[in-house]
């Protein structure tokens, strides 16, 4: 397995220091880097062209630029890192050998943020009992399939909120969801901008609307708004 070719598509937005990061940090695994950007964001552009990285530009929207860069992807299995997260030590041969087994169709880290406080801490731990507890994982938290599960469940759709939550439903029609022990750090800066206790209390709002059947659409009008 350690031949497995692995594709890592980033979708980024006004991004620098975070992507700077991110791209730093992989360069040295031998992976295809995927980084898909908005037409007309030139920071991110000139941000991702300092590194071997392929760059795509499309619509905005974190749905349609997940889609358009697993399309343009070669690896065998697909890894969507969001560009302001860390991954953990060791995360290539982690995911490869999770995916070794057929019966897996995806998996991602444990949630961990980049923040210190009980608040950010207890935030982790429901986050993380949501996955024990339903199979049901965030993009946050670094999701990561094969080509054949992620096209044979339909790939991303463009969604303008969402994707995520819709991906790992189907993906787990398709095979098993499973969270590995390791961490993936994720940024704590849209919780840091609008309060955590707003941030948690609008998180638990949208999932359960989402669930309930208001449309996307609609949900991310109201996400934005409140930004």
């Amino acid at each position: 397995m350690d031949s497995t070719k692995v594709s890592v598509i980033i979708p980024a937005w006004r991004e620098t220091e975070n992507l700077t990061r991110l791209l730093s940090s992989i360069e040295a695994e031998g992976v295809e880097v995927i980084v898909t950007i908005p037409d007309g964001d030139e920071i991110s552009v000139d941000t991702a062209s300092r590194f071997d990285v392929a760059v795509v530009l499309g619509n905005a929207g974190r749905g349609a630029q997940l889609s358009k860069g697993a399309d343009a992807a070669t690896g065998e299995i697909f890894l969507f890192c969001h560009a302001d997260t860390e991954l953990p030590a060791g995360w290539k041969d982690s995911v490869i050998a999770l995916l070794a087994d057929e019966k897996v169709s995806c998996g991602a880290f444990r949630l961990r943020f980049n923040a210190p406080g009980r608040g950010y801490r207890l935030t982790e731990f429901i986050g993380n009992l949501r996955c024990r507890l339903f199979g049901l994982p965030y993009g946050d938290q670094t999701l990561f399939t094969t080509r054949r599960a992620y096209y044979s469940a339909g790939g991303f759709k463009p969604l303008p909120l969402m994707e995520d939550v819709d991906m790992v439903k189907r993906l787990s029609k398709v095979g098993s969801v499973v969270i590995h022990k390791d961490m993936a750090i994720t940024s704590a800066r849209r919780y840091e901008k609008i309060g955590l206790l707003q941030g948690v209390a609008r998180n638990f709002i949208i999932i359960t609307l989402y669930t309930l059947g208001v449309s996307e659409s609609r949900l991310s009008a109201w996400y934005h708004r409140e930004e």
